[in-house]
Formats: structure tokens, C-alpha cells, sequence
């Protein structure tokens, strides 16, 4: 049975961030690992049209490129929709940003049980609302353990 996630732009940016803080070097190594399980069909990855917007905003074209590239692997996309709009708006009430709460929204209309992400805030926030949520928000190094 493949685990379904999904993986936020900070999760996707990991690998391109200054590797000399040893928790940015460890959820590289996490966040490549979900990529080897991804490609061996043990995670299934469901990325989002949020996700492809907000990874063309990247202003650093080679990072961008080099981001971009990762969609490839997954294994469907959420279309953003009025319905995930108005998911977003009543997260966004709970102090999320709007494209934090538009990515939340895209994963719990889709399949995915876990929200991978690096943004600290995020998974502070999930987890003061952790019951209004269907989904479980993680760090990579805790989607690895819980494969």
C-alpha cells in the first residue's frame, strides 16, 4: 500500500538551500530519500497546480529550472478549483498565509495523507488545528519514519 503525500514548494526548495545548517542537510537527505521512494512507487506524490505557480515564482531561474523538473515524478496534479479556493480562505483564517492555506487546501482535496514540509510555521500552526485537519502535517524526516 503506497503512501500518499504531499510535498510543499519549502520541501521541493530543500535540497538548494545553504547545506552548512546540519537540519537543513538532514531534510535534504529526507527529502531525497521521499524522491527514491517516489520513484520506486512507494510513495505515491500528488502535486498541485499551487505548487506549479508558486514554483514559477522562484526568482533564481537555474533553481527554478532544477525545481520545476521535480513535477515530472508526480503521480497526478489538483487543479485549482473555486472549491479549493474557498478551503483555503476559511484556513487562511486560522493564521495560515494564502499560499500556505491554498497548498493545504490542494492536498486535502486530494488523496494525500501527509502534508510534507519544511516551514517550521506551518507545522506549528497544524499543530495548534491539528483536529480541524484530514491530514497530517510533517517534516520529511518524520514522513520517513512513518513509512
Amino acid at each position: 500500500d503506497r503512501m500518499d503525500i504531499y510535498l510543499d514548494t519549502c520541501s521541493l526548495c530543500r535540497p538548494f538551500d545553504n547545506q552548512n545548517n546540519l537540519r537543513i542537510k538532514i531534510e535534504t537527505e529526507a527529502v531525497q530519500f521521499i524522491f527514491e521512494q517516489i520513484k520506486k512507487k512507494k510513495m505515491k506524490w500528488i502535486a498541485s497546480e499551487v505548487l506549479e505557480f508558486e514554483i514559477n515564482q522562484i526568482n533564481i531561474l537555474e533553481k527554478r529550472i532544477k525545481v520545476l523538473s521535480f513535477l515530472k515524478f508526480a503521480d497526478s496534479k489538483i487543479k485549482y478549483s473555486d472549491k479549493i479556493e474557498d478551503i483555503a480562505i476559511k484556513i487562511e483564517k486560522k493564521g495560515f498565509n494564502l499560499l500556505d492555506a491554498l497548498h493545504i487546501s490542494s492536498s486535502i482535496s486530494s488523496s494525500a495523507k501527509y502534508f510534507i514540509t519544511t516551514d517550521y510555521e506551518i507545522l506549528k500552526l497544524a499543530k495548534r488545528y491539528k483536529s480541524d485537519f484530514s491530514i497530517q502535517f510533517v517534516n520529511p524526516l518524520d514522513a520517513i519514519n512513518k513509512l
